[in-house]
């Protein structure tokens, strides 16, 4: 009875496909959805992959970090120059945020060189933390609401790239897993929150809310991560060619 009660809410849904693997498709995904909307009201950034082997696109970017976090920063970087982000705009950046930084993910952004050369588990651990940063900075840079998310570990499918020699290692670590829809559920319980603020970015966990850690609250990190996404943006944008 509630699923049939649900199937007749008014409203309707439409669907973009993009590959976020191509910074060039994320900003045609930006223009095709600028076309259908004027501004962006919750916007969940949750694309990923994980790998542990070295793979670049063909725009010359490393592949996790391309879509796991570089997408992002080019949709709201496309995003807020098509003027669909503002102070109505809440954003929920799925990270890693955690109130303490592990120590092998206190990844430094001011050499590009060393960001791109970056590959496998090191590179996915710098785009989950650039996620946070960006999350940090997200409230000054796009004049929206922002909050980094750590669902934790969560049954989804993010393993489904590596060898399953690999996927066993991480079985101890991955046990007591959140469903995708206690994950969706407390997105919706934030999402209804009144803590919300352009002025103050906020990150919470599946416990909550919670204070960041200093690392991540760094202005100047948060600077040299803008520096090098923007460099990458730009590189990627060179290393596509028409009809690729």
């Amino acid at each position: 009875m509630a699923e049939s009660a649900a199937l007749r809410l008014p409203g309707s849904m439409q669907a973009i496909v993009s590959d976020f693997s191509s910074m060039r498709a994320v900003r045609t995904a930006v223009d095709d959805l600028a076309a259908i909307t004027p501004n962006i009201d919750v916007l969940v950034h949750g694309v990923g992959v994980f790998l542990t082997r070295p793979e670049h696109t063909p725009e010359g970017i490393e592949k996790d970090l391309a879509v796991s976090y570089l997408s992002r920063y080019v949709f709201l970087e496309q995003a807020h120059r098509r003027g669909l982000l503002g102070p109505q705009t809440r954003l929920v950046n799925i990270a890693a945020a955690a109130p303490r930084l592990p120590k092998r993910a206190r990844t430094e952004f001011h050499d590009l060189d060393a960001v791109s050369a970056r590959t496998g588990f090191a590179s996915h651990s710098q785009a989950q933390t650039a996620n946070d940063l960006l999350t940090a900075q997200a409230g000054i840079r796009y004049g929206i609401a922002a909050l980094g998310y750590g669902p934790g570990n969560t049954d989804t499918a993010i393993l489904r790239e590596l060898p399953w020699t690999t996927r066993a290692l991480f079985f101890p670590f991955t046990r007591n897993k959140r469903t995708p829809d206690q994950v969706a559920q407390h997105l919706l319980e934030l999402l209804e929150d009144e803590h919300w603020s352009p002025a103050s970015p906020g990150f919470a966990g599946k416990r909550g809310r919670f204070t960041p850690d200093p690392f991540i609250t760094d202005v100047t990190r948060q600077r040299d991560l803008l520096a090098a996404s923007q460099g990458l943006a730009d590189r990627a944008s060179r290393d596509t060619r028409p009809g690729d």
